[in-house]
């Protein structure tokens, strides 16, 4: 999707490193995520900002050849079907 970042997708997790300042993305879909500015080890997968990881290796491990900054299955929370709520649930299962 053109304008985003993984960052802003749901299956994206950042983190910031209070020592260093820079921040760590984790997919949950599996893709290795990195900064795409820095190909050295351990330094690519570290970053002064989250919008800057773009995805580097499939969840097959898989060098990504990516054409947009995110990949096919990038989701916005806004996008993503509402989850049930608790007692929805509960009900549907016929519990009180």
């Amino acid at each position: 999707m053109s304008g985003f970042a993984c960052c802003d997708c749901i299956f994206c997790n950042c983190s910031r490193d209070e020592q260093t300042g820079l921040y760590h993305a984790v997919c949950s879909k599996g893709y290795t995520l990195a900064n795409p500015h820095d190909m050295r080890v351990p330094q690519k997968y570290y970053a002064p900002t989250p919008r800057v990881f773009v995805p580097v290796t499939d969840p097959f491990g898989q060098q990504y050849f990516r054409t947009h900054a995110t990949c096919a299955q990038f989701q916005r929370p806004m996008d993503a079907p509402a989850s049930h709520h608790f007692w929805d649930v509960m009900r549907l299962h016929g519990k009180r």
